[in-house]
């Protein structure tokens, strides 16, 4: 359970940085030194996958984070940490503003969520849920409850992916020589009805589409991250190719990606001109949880 839940939560704003920093700098943070018996220094580790043997993996050097911590002992104070960003040191420590965080002894819930890169947009919570989450964002989250805090400790926060990736790729038919690609086309899945869920790490899936959008990228293959839906998605291929009998052609091909994106998984979506207007896509979906991937799954297949 959350507690203080109706309360707003703003990002990142420049005022409340500063303010952060003083208070923080005050109340949880030390620069090398305990001046206060009730307080125990906490590390952040990213480490991820522990059960793979002797093998670990950090999160790169700059990966930002938000931390929110919630006391089970003081559930009227709410998240004590006010959503603090953490920055990953690439060497499996998580530092806020160059500080370890001390807290007392207690028991805390402690999440956190990142969009695995070198920044954190502005998010809005309300009811601890961020509504409208964005496509194109490999949002990673990681929890840990019931942390008994009575000395100095370390916590690991084990991310995993909670949105969807798609791997696009455009296959060539026998019968063409050569293809040139104009653009490829996706439906994509609309943050309007979607929201993600802080406390238990996942993305409502989204219950309407997009209108077709360009995908960025050259070639025949795409990259984009997703929410998940419900909708199946709808993709357009453009292109010119010469065919094997000489004939030049310019053609558009559509096609049905016959799958409903889940949140953690990645999927390969081959899409191949087959008969004009119509294109056939096949997709492997593959569990996509641990970051970076650390455990080869068994692809399941689906084709239309």
């Amino acid at each position: 359970m959350f507690y203080n839940a109706k309360r707003v939560v703003r990002f990142a704003t420049m005022k409340r940085k500063y303010i952060q920093i003083a208070l923080l700098a005050a109340m949880f943070f030390g620069c090398g030194k305990e001046d206060h018996e009730t307080l125990h220094k906490i590390r952040f580790t990213s480490l991820y996958d522990p059960h793979t043997k002797n093998r670990y993996y950090f999160l790169a050097a700059g990966t930002k984070a938000l931390l929110s911590i919630f006391d089970k002992n003081s559930p009227h104070l709410g998240n004590i940490t006010e959503n603090l960003h953490i920055t990953s040191d690439g060497s499996g420590y998580m530092f806020s503003y160059g500080y370890y965080m001390t807290l007392r002894s207690s028991t805390y819930d402690i999440f956190s969520l990142s969009e695995n890169r070198n920044f954190v947009s502005p998010l809005f919570f309300y009811n601890n849920r961020y509504a409208q989450p964005e496509n194109g964002v490999d949002y990673i989250w990681a929890a840990v409850k019931d942390v008994q805090i009575n000395g100095p400790s370390d916590v690991n926060l084990l991310y995993r992916h909670i949105a969807s990736k798609i791997d696009l790729t455009v296959t060539i038919p026998n019968t063409y020589s050569s293809m040139t690609i104009r653009y490829i086309k996706l439906t994509l899945p609309n943050p309007s009805s979607s929201y993600l869920d802080l406390e238990n790490g996942t993305i409502y899936p989204a219950e309407q589409l997009t209108d077709p959008v360009i995908l960025e990228g050259s070639g025949n293959c795409r990259e984009v991250y997703l929410l998940p839906c419900q909708p199946h998605l709808t993709v357009e291929v453009s292109y010119n190719a010469l065919l094997t009998n000489g004939q030049e052609l310019s053609a558009i091909a559509t096609g049905t990606v016959p799958v409903r994106l889940q949140g953690g998984i990645r999927y390969e979506v081959n899409v191949e001109p087959a008969s004009i207007p119509e294109a056939m896509v096949t997709v492997y979906a593959e569990d996509w949880v641990y970051v970076p991937e650390t455990i080869e799954y068994s692809k399941l297949k689906y084709s239309k």
